[in-house]
C-alpha cells in the first residue's frame, strides 16, 4: 500500500481550494447574452468628422449588463470598430462557464464570422435579436452617438383642404450582404426628400420608412407611389398580422404611419418598378444617390446637387 506523502497531503488542499476560486471566478464573469452594434454615418455627410464607433453590451449571469464602447479613427471602416468589440467578448467569452449568444448588428461582419464558426467555439452566434437580445439591442443603441439630423431641405407648399392629391413616389435601395438603406421621396413638383438609414437590413422596412418619409415631409392628401408590391398591401389593409419583415422595434412606428394615411385620406399604390413612371424612377435613383453618397463619402455640396438634377429632371420628364 502506497504511503501518502507528506508533500501531497499538504498541496492536495490548496490545488482543491485553487480549482473552487477559479470556478468561483468563471461564474462571476460569466455571459449569457451579448449585442454588437454599430455607428455608420447618415445621409448628412457633414457628421462624417466623427469617429467611427462600435458599442458591445452584453448580460452577466448575474443578470447585470455592461456597456463598452470602441472607438476608431474616421478614416477607418465602421468594421474595424465591430471586430475591436468582438474581439473584446471574445476574450470573456473563453472565462465563461456557458457559451453565450451573440447577435452583431452588422450583416457584412456577421456573415464573415459566421463562415469561420468553427474557429470560435465559445459563442453562439444569432441572425435575430430575439429574447434578452431585444433589449441588449435596443441598450446598446441608445449608447451610440446620436446621429444627427439631415440637412434642412424646404418644404413643398401646403395642400388647401380640397384640393387635388400631391402625387409622390418613394423607393429604397439597400445593397446586398451590407446594412443600411438609403430612402426616397420625390413629389411632383420636383422636390426630392432622402435619408439613410444605416440599422436597417430588410427592404420592405426601408421601403415603408420611405413612405413614412413622405408622409413627414408633405402635408395633406397624399397619393404614394411604391414599387414595392408587399408594402402596398399591408400599409392599405386592416390586417392585424405583423409581416415578417417588420422588425419588432418598428412596428408601432409603422402602424402610426397606417393611422395617419386613414386620417389625412392618402393612398399607397403599386406601381410595376423599372417600367417607364418618372417619379418611379427619379425616386429609384435618389435612393440610389443616397446609399452610395453615405458609403463613398460624397461631398453634401456634391450629393446635394446630385438631389436638386434629379428633381429637375423629373419634372422635365414629366412636362415633355
Amino acid at each position: 500500500m502506497t504511503t501518502p506523502s507528506p508533500l501531497n497531503a499538504i498541496l492536495s488542499p490548496l490545488a482543491l481550494q485553487a480549482s473552487w476560486k477559479n470556478w468561483q471566478h468563471r461564474t462571476q464573469n460569466s455571459v449569457v447574452a451579448a449585442v454588437i452594434r454599430a455607428d455608420r454615418p447618415t445621409a448628412d455627410l457633414v457628421q462624417r468628422v466623427r469617429t467611427r464607433t462600435a458599442v458591445l453590451t452584453y448580460r452577466g449571469i448575474d443578470g447585470r449588463t455592461t456597456t463598452v464602447s470602441f472607438a476608431r479613427d474616421r478614416t477607418e471602416r465602421s468594421e474595424v470598430a465591430v471586430l475591436d468589440a468582438f474581439e473584446h467578448f471574445y476574450t470573456r467569452a473563453e472565462q465563461s462557464i456557458i457559451r453565450p449568444t451573440l447577435y452583431i448588428d452588422h450583416s457584412g461582419v456577421r456573415g464573415e464570422i459566421r463562415q469561420c464558426a468553427a474557429s470560435f467555439p465559445e459563442v453562439v452566434l444569432t441572425e435575430i435579436p430575439l429574447g434578452c437580445l431585444t433589449e441588449l439591442f435596443h441598450t446598446a443603441g441608445r449608447a451610440l452617438p446620436e446621429a444627427p439630423k439631415s440637412s434642412p431641405r424646404p418644404r413643398p407648399p401646403r395642400i388647401r383642404k380640397g384640393a387635388q392629391a400631391m402625387h409622390v413616389a418613394t423607393d429604397a435601395s439597400k445593397r446586398r450582404g451590407r446594412a443600411g438603406v438609403g430612402i426616397s421621396a420625390v413629389d411632383a413638383a420636383g422636390a426630392v426628400c432622402v435619408e439613410y438609414l444605416p440599422d436597417i437590413e430588410s427592404v420592405n422596412l426601408g421601403e415603408c420608412l420611405a413612405i413614412e418619409l413622405a408622409v413627414r415631409r408633405h402635408t395633406g392628401r397624399l397619393e404614394i407611389l411604391t414599387d414595392s408590391l408587399q408594402v402596398a398591401t399591408y400599409l392599405q389593409s386592416d390586417d392585424a398580422a405583423i409581416p415578417r419583415w417588420l422588425l419588432s422595434s418598428h412596428v408601432g412606428r409603422v402602424q402610426a404611419l397606417r393611422q395617419k394615411l386613414r386620417r389625412t385620406g392618402s393612398t399607397v399604390n403599386w406601381v410595376r418598378g423599372h417600367d417607364g413612371h418618372q417619379l418611379n424612377e427619379a425616386a429609384n435613383r435618389a435612393a440610389i444617390a443616397v446609399r452610395r453618397n453615405n458609403e463613398f463619402n460624397v461631398s453634401p455640396t456634391v450629393a446635394s446637387d446630385m438631389y436638386e438634377r434629379i428633381g429637375v429632371d423629373a419634372v422635365q420628364i414629366a412636362a415633355a
